[in-house]
């Protein structure tokens, strides 16, 4: 590190943090320490003002369980979402093909063009539309979580994040 180069500079306590966190993170691992980083945020609002007096295997504990969490919320809602969309679309395919074509009763080969068909389909559109808005708001809530929580830290290394804020 060459202080001089940002001598009579405002970014000199910055540049020596960002050479002071690249020397932790090849030490320790640039991922292990950005999940590090990443967990603190996320159990942040676990930790009361108390927390100085947690032991550092509690804290390090709370940051897993933490992460842990996250995950499991995150590949729950994911799934959800999923299950969701899937049973929406193999529900009203059919309904979406009779709502623009006409329905052919395959025993007699009549076409059934009661307004009676058409009121049950777009029921059946609509209802599967607001299940799949409604199962879709905790997978938007978990990507909302991981852009302001989590992405940050992933992102750039606290270095970085250090000398970018100066």
């Amino acid at each position: 590190f060459n202080a001089w180069t940002y001598q009579g500079s405002d970014m000199l306590w910055a540049s020596l943090m960002k050479e002071l966190w690249a020397a932790v993170e090849a030490l320790y691992g640039k991922k292990a320490l950005k999940y590090h980083r990443a967990g603190i945020a996320l159990a942040e609002s676990q930790f009361d003002k108390a927390h100085c007096s947690l032991s550092l295997r509690e804290k390090a504990r709370i940051r897993k369980q933490a992460l842990l969490m996250f995950r499991a919320r995150s590949y729950l809602s994911l799934f959800l979402f999923l299950i969701t969309v899937i049973a929406s679309l193999v529900i009203n395919i059919p309904k979406f093909k009779n709502q623009f074509g006409t329905i052919v009763n395959t025993t007699s080969d009549k076409v059934d063009t009661s307004e009676n068909v058409e009121e049950e389909n777009a029921a059946g559109i609509i209802t599967a539309l607001i299940f799949s808005v409604a199962a879709s708001c905790p997978f938007i809530a978990q990507i909302i979580t991981f852009s302001k929580k989590v992405f940050p830290y992933i992102k750039k290394t606290k270095g970085e994040y250090i000398f970018d804020k100066a």
